[in-house]
């Protein structure tokens, strides 16, 4: 009973003798890049004091604290660390009893090194109470608490899912499964971790991934933690043009992040298709011709891209004169099979169209990578077919129509008129001859 008495009394003294002399950080806690470091040490109650010999700070820089800088009589200023006025700390002081006598040093926002400035700081001071004593005191240390902004993120990394390596490749096939990993610093709370946004094409904003990421465990680097966060995302077909965002040191809305890092993925589309091709039914080679007589059989091919699903086929689409839009062929085309060509499918679409009096101009389109209506393919090519004028037609080496056997056999049949006219003629003139020369 009587030790603990004993106890109380002497941690009351204790608690009244550092209330002489206090310590403070300002701010409270420091933020780095943004806030100067600032410890001031301050003498309250010094009305107990008669004068005082100096006020010093010190850290424990390594295992046991040490003496950073004081403020001495004349309020001269002395420092202890070197090393800390070189690299261009400050300190300024007064042990005048007119004003607060004070110790306040400040190191500059732009020279602070984290976390080795981030140490355990106390202040010391010595002088003359009232009952004429010599007295030293010590406040209780502080440490000075700190926060860091991320500011570096690595570039998201991407891996199809079940795969052991990572991909460079940004386009992948409709349905695939894709895993997307950021890595990067979080701040000084370890307890952060990695947002991720999608903004999908035609979308304005970015928009929070709703599902839940895979984080690792945070370690320290320097100052501040980093970790790495893995979400894996399914394609679709929307995925036309989907960009990616991993962010840290955000405050709740996609893309104010102070370390953010981008991966666009789209899904594989045909881009390239050829030109239609033209032929005349039967014949061995494609023609250049785009004029061809009514009633004449043609065949059009095109041959392109189809993307990453073999069983995907070029389409095709028809637009008469006077028409305003493409309407689908009513016909089943002809498919060659797919073959794999780097990284999607191609093959080849024929149709067989039967000229009539109404293809006066008629445009062909074939496509692939469409929506389904004409027109919305990401590969697309044009071929523009016409009829001849029949009173200008004189036929083509292989003109087989109506019109040019009849005139054919009109001619035929006149010539053989004339010939037998001619023959009567020459034998009836020569039984004339023979008469006359009896």
């Amino acid at each position: 009973m009587t030790l603990a008495i004993v106890w109380s009394v002497l941690s009351l003294i204790s608690h009244a003798l550092t209330q002489d002399i206090q310590i403070q950080a300002l701010p409270p806690k420091v933020t780095i890049q943004e806030n100067d470091l600032v410890v001031l040490c301050s003498i309250i109650n010094s009305s107990r004091l008669q004068s005082l010999f100096f006020i010093e700070l010190s850290r424990n820089a390594t295992v046991n604290f040490t003496t950073v800088v004081s403020v001495l009589n004349d309020d001269e200023i002395t420092w202890a660390d070197s090393a800390l006025q070189s690299r261009g700390a400050a300190a300024m002081g007064s042990l005048d009893f007119i004003n607060t006598p004070y110790l306040r040093f400040t190191m500059n926002k732009d020279i602070v090194q984290c976390p080795d400035d981030f140490k355990m700081y106390k202040c010391k001071m010595s002088g003359v109470d009232s009952l004429k004593k010599i007295v030293t005191k010590e406040s209780a240390p502080i440490n000075i608490a700190h926060k860091v902004k991320p500011t570096v993120m690595e570039m998201p990394r991407v891996k199809i899912l079940n795969e052991v390596y990572n991909t460079p490749y940004r386009q992948f096939p409709m349905g695939v499964a894709i895993q997307l990993t950021c890595e990067g610093q979080i701040g000084s709370d370890p307890s952060t971790t990695i947002r991720w946004c999608v903004r999908k094409e035609k979308e304005e904003g970015f928009k929070r991934w709703a599902q839940s990421a895979v984080h690792s465990e945070a370690s320290p680097s320097g100052c501040q933690y980093t970790r790495s966060s893995t979400i894996t995302y399914n394609l679709t077909r929307d995925d036309t043009f989907t960009r990616f965002m991993c962010e840290s040191g955000n405050t709740g809305t996609c893309g104010t992040g102070t370390a953010i890092q981008y991966v666009n993925i789209t899904i594989i589309r045909p881009t390239l298709i050829e030109k239609p091709r033209v032929r005349i039914l039967n014949e061995l080679n494609d023609t250049t011709k785009r004029q061809f007589p009514v009633r004449r059989v043609l065949q059009l091919t095109c041959k392109g891209q189809i993307g990453s699903d073999p069983n995907n086929t070029i389409g095709w689409c028809v637009q008469k004169e006077n028409e305003e839009i493409f309407t689908k062929l009513d016909q089943a085309p002809l498919h060659s099979n797919a073959s794999f060509n780097g990284s999607q499918y191609i093959r080849s679409s024929t149709i067989t169209y039967i000229l009539t009096s109404q293809d006066t101009f008629t445009k062909f389109l074939c496509e692939s990578g469409d929506t389904g209506v004409c027109g919305t393919g990401t590969a697309i090519q044009y071929v523009n077919i016409s009829i001849t004028d029949p009173v200008t037609n004189y036929g083509s080496e292989n003109d087989t129509s109506d019109a040019g056997k009849i005139a054919g056999g009109v001619i035929v049949g006149l010539a053989l008129i004339a010939l037998i006219i001619v023959l009567v003629v020459w034998k009836c003139r020569r039984k004339i001859f023979k008469k006359c020369r009896t």
